[in-house]
């Protein structure tokens, strides 16, 4: 035990006092490569109430661990991104998944102003919402709010033009619609609209590009940047299934068939067997961010950022829709920031879920608007080490109840909602259903990188 102790300490002091950094492996006049990662390590105390077990919990996990390496060969940038474990995707658990895979290029001079036009061609982040955008390890909560869930697209395959123009900044992409990591299949098709994202407005300094919010350097001068976010597509068919329907992670609620009951295949669970169809959907989103940094101090920034979403989804089964916004303030005082996040979700009440047998339609939540509130402190401890605390406060936060069994927050576990069905599991006893609840969350995560 004294050996583990001591051995922790050292480890501890070499990782505090050590300038950790990117690799770099090559570096010439025309072409750079760099390698790097991040280690982030996680631990969650829970509160709610749960007639069946503990109302408190403590849990451990190594949240993120990431290989990324980038560069540029002749004007050409780079940069792949593979995670190890299961972290956000269970679906691929214990295998080296790649998250980001890309390139930027010139592609021509604007005719009117002589700014480039780039290219964005592979895997990577659609461009929509800047808290969506912001960098993994930059973030200054332990996650990104609740307003994730409502409209988060995450990352797919596609293309997309981007200039930054003066203050004039956008970008316009098309994307398969389907998610990362796509397999090669070649199947019967309808077509329809490939997901298209639009991002436009001004920087003031404060964004490395549309695409990339912060990532630059701080002048002691107030800088901002504000834009318009949209996204649409019409379902594509594929062989048995369709685009929006088949996209395995990063899907938000409107396009989660746990609770999204009509973009579910299921329609009746008849005796000889369940009866499908598959109809083209219409997909949206349409949002705005705002965000402006105010020096305060030689060393120090108030950053205020304010983002409004809606969205919805539409088939000919019915319509759902979905309203949310986040507002957040955070002083960075370089060896310390301080934060505090208030976020909601306004969804209408056609929320629901399919389960029993015969299938049946169960509704989620009510139109009662759902909110967190989350102060957060980041501590530096050296350039290349930070530890994130934040306390989410969930209020009217709907949680599944599984009779006999326990109780799932359905904001940081949104796919259980079969928990609630009834007799899901056999051989639990009590009442399933779904429920609003008040839920204190302490989070903390120590990140390394490298």
């Amino acid at each position: 035990m004294k050996k583990s102790v001591l051995l922790i300490f050292v480890l501890t002091i070499f990782l505090t006092s050590s300038d950790l950094q990117a690799a770099q492996l090559l570096k010439s006049q025309d072409s750079e490569l760099n390698i790097g990662g991040r280690l982030q390590m996680l631990g969650v105390i829970e509160s709610l109430y749960d007639e069946h077990k503990d109302d408190q919990r403590i849990t451990l996990f190594l949240k993120q661990s990431r290989i990324r390496i980038d560069g540029n060969i002749k004007g050409v940038n780079f940069n792949t991104e593979l995670m190890f474990g299961g972290e956000e995707v269970p679906k691929s658990n214990s295998v080296m998944s790649l998250l980001e895979s890309y390139v930027d290029f010139h592609l021509f001079n604007c005719p009117f102003t002589g700014k480039p036009f780039s290219l964005r061609t592979g895997q990577f982040k659609v461009p929509y919402s800047r808290e969506e955008l912001v960098y993994d390890g930059d973030l200054d909560n332990m996650d990104r709010s609740i307003q994730k869930l409502g409209f988060k697209l995450g990352r797919d395959v596609g293309l997309e033009l981007y200039t930054q123009s003066g203050k004039f900044a956008a970008g316009i992409g098309v994307f398969t619609g389907g998610g990362m990591n796509l397999p090669q299949r070649y199947l019967p098709t309808t077509m329809g609209i490939p997901l298209t994202a639009l991002r436009i407005g001004f920087n003031n300094g404060l964004d490395k590009d549309a695409l990339t919010p912060h990532q630059t350097e701080r002048s002691g001068k107030t800088k901002y940047a504000a834009y318009l976010n949209a996204v649409y597509s019409k379902d594509i068919r594929l062989g048995h299934g369709s685009s929006l329907s088949t996209k395995y992670t990063d899907y938000s609620l409107l396009l989660n068939k746990n609770w999204n009951p009509y973009i579910s295949s299921v329609v009746s669970a008849a005796p000889t067997g369940k009866q499908r169809t598959f109809e083209q959907a219409e997909f949206w989103q349409a949002g705005t961010d705002i965000s402006i940094e105010i020096p305060v101090g030689a060393k120090s920034a108030l950053e205020v950022t304010f983002e409004a979403n809606t969205g919805g989804f539409t088939n000919s089964k019915g319509a759902i829709k979905l309203t949310g916004g986040v507002l957040k303030g955070n002083l960075d005082m370089e060896k310390a920031e301080f934060g505090l996040r208030y976020a909601a979700l306004f969804p209408d009440g056609n929320f629901a879920y399919y389960g029993g047998t015969p299938a049946a339609l169960h509704k989620i939540i009510n139109t009662d608007t759902i909110h967190e509130i989350a102060p957060s402190i980041v501590v530096n401890i050296s350039r290349n080490m930070k530890l994130v605390m934040d306390a989410p406060i969930g209020l009217n936060t709907p949680v599944a109840v599984e009779g006999g069994h326990g109780v799932y927050n359905l904001m940081m576990m949104p796919d259980s909602t079969s928990s609630a069905n009834p007799n899901a599991i056999v051989g639990f006893s009590g009442q399933s259903r779904i429920e609003s609840q008040t839920t204190l969350t302490g989070r903390m995560v120590l990140q390394v990188t490298y």
